[in-house]
């Protein structure tokens, strides 16, 4: 890895991406565009990018076996979303802390899980919109807790009631 690529990368130095949790992925539209819709009376609107956008990331989760999205959110320059990576627990399990959530993985042949799903898909919404309106990183965050799962889900499921005070907000 180059030194310019290993100073700017957002991912936590030496840990294994492939490992069962639960992260909390955003993903931003270069140039912070609102290229995915719009927010009218705390509401997204979503046009035909933010309409592609949720498709292929609900497909994202259809199509790995390992992954289920708990939550999600289209913005009209990002979108954020809760991944679970392993496989999730029976229902009697609920209230437990997220790291009991989901069974261990049997040895992992890829230990940058995350990073690879995130790329894919990046690529396929480019794919299906002919050109590729995403910022070239993501942010991740580990969550480590039923408190911090819950306030990540209270954050995504109020974020376009809240957009004017979003980090990412920007006037449409």
């Amino acid at each position: 890895m180059n030194e310019r690529a290993r100073k700017n990368s957002l991912r936590l130095p030496g840990y294994d991406y492939s490992r069962a949790g639960v992260y909390f992925i955003t993903i931003c539209v270069k140039d912070a565009e609102p290229m995915l819709g719009k927010i009218a009376n705390g509401k997204m609107q979503s046009n035909e990018y933010g309409r592609v956008a949720e498709d292929e990331l609900l497909n994202t989760a259809e199509i790995r076996e390992r992954l289920t999205i708990d939550c999600y959110v289209i913005m009209p320059n990002h979108i954020h979303f809760i991944a679970i990576v392993g496989e999730p627990l029976p229902v009697g399990a609920a209230g437990a802390p997220p790291e009991t959530l989901i069974k261990p993985l049997a040895s992992p042949k890829n230990t940058q899980f995350i990073p690879k799903i995130v790329q894919e898909y990046k690529a396929a919404v480019t794919r299906k919109i002919g050109f590729s309106l995403w910022h070239r990183s993501y942010y991740d965050n580990i969550i480590r807790d039923d408190d911090q799962l819950e306030i990540i889900r209270h954050y995504i499921k109020t974020n376009p009631a809240t957009w004017e005070k979003d980090r990412f907000f920007c006037k449409l």
